[in-house]
């Protein structure tokens, strides 16, 4: 299990090291339709896309991709890409073909009505068109086809979304790092949140549930955090976990600091009182969390912010955790 999280949390926080030193990043949510050859059948689709130039052609990517619900197989993933782009009508139509790999995480239904998880990789090609009628909003429409090896279903998906180009503004415009709230804002370190929401386990078994949090963040660098948390995932029936996590993030702001978007990973110590005699040779309790985070701050001290964790367990009781929280800094 911690080679793969390993490998995942790598992926990601690779490719957002990079845009530390670039600019014009993209935000895009979509939303389509799937199809599996291998499974003759369709469903729905959704895509979260973050995606950074770094020449005039090339650009990078990361994403997490919903693949619906398919008769015995719910699967998401995430994906890192690498992008050629070109663009028409005055940079107002812009073209892209990516690829890369996808790893995924696949529920798939067993006799008796319970399920598993089924982890791999797979490679996802993609093309994008975006269209840019006004400075930062656009339109995009984003095929992909992702073939895994093996008995795992081949999928190929199209959505359309809108997107938001994030950038720092310039400092003829925006405020200066002379500015004093915004002096104030890049000196508050600590940071401490209450959370409520909802608990979704990826089983053919449960239902959500309440799900809540109290977490203190420490800002590291302007770019690192690390958070202590106390998670409770309620009752979902399929697990009824809750404990301690820990982990790392790295971050980007924008907006005279005020938006905040970052990714972490790290360990959740968890207690599940619905599971029954763990295997003696697991590491008790121990669970890879992976969490990506947006945040607006707001006055000099209160932020409000958004923060999903995908919980990775090794009995097949993977869960997302949706939470939102109102956090005072200091």
């Amino acid at each position: 299990m911690f080679r793969f999280f390993s490998r995942f949390c790598f992926l990601i926080l690779a490719l957002l090291l990079l845009s530390f030193a670039l600019r014009a990043q993209h935000l895009t949510g979509s939303y389509g339709v799937a199809h599996s050859p291998d499974l003759g059948r369709s469903s729905y689709t959704w895509q979260l896309d973050y995606r950074q130039n770094f020449a005039q052609q090339l650009a990078w990517s990361a994403a997490w991709i919903n693949e619906g619900h398919f008769p015995g197989h719910h699967r998401d993933g995430v994906t890192g890409q690498l992008w050629w782009r070109t663009a028409f009508l005055d940079g107002r139509l812009v073209l892209a073909l990516g690829g890369g790999p996808y790893h995924f995480f696949d529920t798939q239904n067993q006799p008796g009505g319970d399920s598993i998880i089924s982890r791999g990789w797979a490679p996802i090609g993609s093309v994008s068109l975006n269209y840019h009628p006004v400075a930062r909003w656009f339109l995009r429409a984003t095929a992909n086809t992702i073939r895994p090896k093996g008995d795992d279903v081949t999928m190929n998906t199209f959505a359309l979304g809108v997107g938001y180009r994030l950038w720092d503004e310039p400092k003829a415009i925006g405020k200066t790092e002379r500015d004093p709230e915004v002096a104030v804002r890049r000196s508050l370190d600590h940071e401490l949140t209450l959370y409520g929401g909802r608990t979704i386990v990826n089983a053919s078994v449960g239902e959500g549930a309440t799900a809540v949090s109290l977490e203190y963040r420490r800002h590291l660098t302007p770019a690192i955090d690390w958070t202590l948390s106390w998670l409770n995932e309620g009752d979902p029936e399929a697990v009824r976990r809750q404990g301690l996590t820990t982990q790392l993030w790295l971050g980007r702001r924008f907006w005279n600091e005020r938006l905040v978007l970052g990714f972490g990973g790290g360990i959740y110590y968890a207690v599940d009182r619905e599971r029954a005699d763990p295997p003696a040779d697991d590491p008790e309790n121990l669970m890879p969390i992976v969490s990506p985070t947006i945040g607006y701050r707001f006055g000099e001290r209160w932020i409000a912010r958004f923060v999903w964790h995908r919980a990775i367990s090794d009995y097949h009781r993977d869960s997302d955790v949706f939470l939102a929280g109102i956090g005072r800094r200091w």
